[in-house]
Formats: C-alpha cells, sequence, structure tokens
C-alpha cells in the first residue's frame, strides 16, 4: 500500500505554512540587523548574522522535505510547477534577506547621521512588503481546501494587490535614498558609496523577491 500512501499522503499546503513561518523568521531579523549597523553595534551584528544563517539553512530543508513530497504526489489540485515556483520564489525572500545582514557584515561602514532615518524607514518598508506575502502564504493550507476559490482567495488576492503596492513604494524609497547619498558624496569615500549601495540593492531584492512569489500564489488562484 506503499504506493497509496504515496498518492493521497502528507499534503504539501500543510508543510508549506512551516516553510512560511522559517521565511518570516528570517525576515523579522532585518531590522534588528540593520538597527545594529547604524548603531555600530558590530558584535550584535554578527550575532544576528549567525541567527540568520541557522533560520535560512532551515528554511532549505523544510523546502527540500516539501520537494520531497511533491516527487511522490500523483495527484494535486493545482499545477506541481505553479507550486514549485511559488515555494522558490518565497524561498528567495529568506535567501535575499540573508544577502543583506551578510552584506552588512562585510565592513564597519558607518551610516551618515542624515541617512540613518532615511535607511530605517526604506528597512521597515521592505519588511511590510514581505510581510505581506507571508500574510496571503500563511492562508495557503484554507486556500487548496477550497479549491483556491471562495471568500479566502479573494483576501488572499487583495493581499497580494496591497503587496505589489508597498513593492512600488520600497522602489520610490531606494531610488530616493541612493540619491540622497549621492547628494554626499563629497562627504563620502569612495568604499562607503560603494557598501550603501549594495545594503540598497541586496534590501530591494527582499521586496521583489516577495512581489514574485505574491504573483505566482495569484497565479495559481486564477488559474483555479
Amino acid at each position: 500500500m506503499t504506493w497509496l500512501a504515496d498518492l493521497i499522503g502528507k499534503s504539501p499546503f500543510a508543510v508549506i505554512a512551516e516553510h512560511t513561518k522559517k521565511v518570516y523568521e528570517c525576515v523579522e531579523l532585518i531590522h534588528p540587523a540593520a538597527e545594529a549597523l547604524v548603531n555600530e553595534d558590530y558584535d550584535r551584528l554578527m550575532d544576528i548574522h549567525h541567527k540568520m544563517s541557522r533560520l535560512e539553512y532551515e528554511a532549505d530543508q523544510v523546502k527540500d522535505e516539501i520537494r520531497k513530497i511533491l516527487y511522490r504526489k500523483l495527484f494535486l489540485s493545482v499545477s506541481k510547477d505553479a507550486f514549485i515556483r511559488f515555494l522558490s520564489a518565497q524561498d528567495d525572500v529568506a535567501d535575499r534577506a540573508q544577502d543583506f545582514v551578510v552584506v552588512l557584515t562585510l565592513r564597519k561602514t558607518r551610516m551618515h547621521p542624515e541617512l540613518k532615518e532615511e535607511f530605517l524607514c526604506f528597512v521597515e518598508r521592505v519588511i511590510e512588503t514581505a510581510e505581506c506575502l507571508l500574510v496571503a502564504a500563511q492562508k495557503f493550507k484554507g486556500l487548496a481546501e477550497g479549491s483556491f476559490t471562495g471568500k479566502e482567495a479573494k483576501e488572499t488576492l487583495e493581499t497580494i494587490k496591497v503587496l505589489g503596492e508597498k513593492e512600488w513604494e520600497t522602489d520610490k524609497l531606494e531610488q530616493n535614498f541612493a540619491r540622497h547619498w549621492f547628494s554626499l558624496e563629497n562627504h563620502l569615500d569612495p568604499i562607503t558609496i560603494l557598501m550603501y549601495d549594495k545594503y540598497c540593492r541586496t534590501l530591494g531584492q527582499v521586496a521583489d523577491a516577495a512581489e514574485t512569489a505574491g504573483k505566482y500564489l495569484r497565479a495559481m488562484i486564477q488559474q483555479a
């Protein structure tokens, strides 16, 4: 009866909630890491870096478990390819969050006083964008049980819409932050400017990954 158990056994929709939780824990570390950089608390930043590495590894373990379940399962209420694309994009959120923290640890770069508030505002908006995805993804099991239709599906689509709006706002904050630090270039050394650019790019990629995952989730709902 092993073959039958594989067909109707453990649902990937239940396990993906575990993956979503791990990704969320990675995203939560972005803010304290940014604060540690701004406050020049580099020991705390390294502690957060180690914690992030562990959580991202745990997220990868859950992702691999889900892929094994998908490999064994013959029947699924959505396309396996669509599910895997969503899973990979959601995992990218954790990967990009880790990339951001890694970049923060590469050099003891001081954040210019004029940039601190704007930088932390940018950080907050990126986290809000990722949180929209995580709120939507946490409903995955209920969506699957309802065949990706009904009230929960509509609420999830609305959350994904908000996610897209926040990602757009994040892009604007990223551009404004870049303009601000370039306006200070006469007061900054070239390596500091390079590091600010890396902070911007890696942080923006967290929001981009969240938006991509949201698009895949929306596609699954609309195709159901």
